[in-house]
């Protein structure tokens, strides 16, 4: 008898051979290990969902696992990560140490300042995605995602622990942001502006540290199922998840508010679908469930100092709360597009990104904002000031530097610009 050939494993063989023919044109290396992340001299170009800065690097995750370093001035080089899962979030306590969080559940950790990554956690079959990550310090950490997953650590990653924010909860926790205990001086106190009798303040931390595209196209707006209902992503409806972070500005250490109490544990606040919002503060032990005037979805919250806070997210909402929300403002932003991520600026003014290219500067006192949009009108969805009103960006189209004295002339970020 004839012996028939495997055309479908000659086919399939042919098809490996032709397509890493075509990847090693492009530059892109294989790694041998099938679990880690390949390396792509396009991944400054890719979809890339957070960035933070860690002393004088910068670091960036997103799409495959790619992580992404730069030292200085010099050029972003890929880091070697064990992973091909889309990365989410990121937290770097300390120079060296640092964490990333993403989908299958996973958590990378690194000692070296984000050069080389491990594989600390990871749960595939519950199909959970993590969106957000923070490290208090070098031991206790928190991730966050999908469902109302909240992990937790005592021991610097080596094991961690489910809690919940709300046992009658299971809505996606898209961010979470904490306020070090040690608070800098009031932004009134050196500029003059207050917010009736509640300054505004810059968390005191170290630096690069967080306070915390399946639908057409890739952005840090993950939908996991289809909305519904009126609310599009409000309490009456499942809504797809987002993720998004906040960093406040580091403070200089004469300005550390001397009201501040040694010891006292840090607030932490956690952005999640619904409209709502949650609170900690006994370092995560248990949560108050707070409810901001709005039933559709938040993706990021921001904390200035221990009792202001700001969240935003859907359709261009932001809410501002001054009592660590028992109370809530609505802040008019002048559009419709999603936000993603917020930032404090070394000016005293808070900076905005969502969907669209979509830029918000936000006064100091919270009341008056202005809007721009990038030309590519590409999703942003983090951002870190890299020198007085120059800003870092990452979002589906990589990385990109902005300059704030162009993109909001007449706004006297800079006094000497024409």
């Amino acid at each position: 008898m004839k012996r028939k050939r495997p055309v479908r494993g000659i086919f399939a063989a042919f098809l490996i051979l032709v397509s890493g023919h075509a990847l090693a044109r492009e530059g892109i290396q294989i790694s041998e290990n099938p679990a880690h992340a390949w390396r792509s001299p396009l991944a400054t170009q890719s979809l890339l969902l957070a960035v933070e800065k860690s002393q004088d690097r910068w670091i960036t995750v997103g799409e495959r696992g790619h992580i992404l370093y730069r030292q200085g001035d010099g050029p972003w080089q890929q880091a070697t990560a064990p992973t091909r899962a889309l990365l989410t979030g990121l937290s770097f306590p300390n120079a060296r140490h640092g964490w990333a969080v993403g989908h299958d559940a996973i958590i990378l950790a690194t000692s070296d300042g984000g050069r080389i990554w491990r594989k600390m956690h990871q749960a595939i079959d519950e199909q959970r995605p993590l969106l957000d990550v923070h490290f208090q310090n070098n031991n206790t950490g928190f991730a966050i995602g999908a469902y109302g997953y909240l992990l937790r650590t005592e021991d610097g990653g080596a094991s961690w622990h489910s809690h919940s924010v709300n046992p009658d909860h299971d809505f996606h926790l898209n961010a979470i942001a904490t306020i070090p205990a040690g608070l800098c001086k009031s932004v009134s106190e050196n500029s003059g502006s207050s917010r009736g009798g509640s300054p505004i303040a810059v968390p005191q931390g170290a630096e690069g540290e967080k306070s915390g595209s399946v639908a057409g196209y890739m952005t840090r707006f993950i939908t996991l199922s289809q909305r519904s209902g009126p609310q599009f992503g409000g309490r009456r409806s499942r809504p797809g998840i987002s993720q998004t972070r906040s960093k406040p500005a580091p403070c200089k250490e004469a300005e550390i508010n001397e009201t501040a109490v040694p010891g006292a544990v840090p607030r932490t606040y956690i952005a999640a679908e619904a409209g709502y919002v949650y609170r900690s503060d006994d370092g995560g032990n248990s949560w108050q469930t707070l409810d901001p005037p709005y039933d559709g979805s938040f993706f990021g919250v921001h904390p200035m100092d221990r009792d202001s806070v700001m969240v935003f997210g859907l359709r261009g909402h932001l809410f501002v709360s001054e009592d660590a929300g028992g109370h809530w403002r609505s802040v008019e932003t002048g559009t419709q597009a999603t936000l993603t991520s917020a930032i404090s600026l070394a000016s005293g003014r808070f900076l905005l990104t969502g969907h669209a290219g979509t830029l918000l500067l936000v006064d100091a006192d919270l009341h008056r904002t202005r809007r721009a949009q990038l030309p590519e009108r590409k999703a942003l969805s983090d951002a870190v000031e890299i020198a007085p009103n120059r800003v870092l960006v990452v979002g589906e189209n990589g990385i990109h530097t902005v300059d704030l004295c162009q993109m909001f002339p007449g706004e006297a970020l800079c006094p000497y610009a024409e």
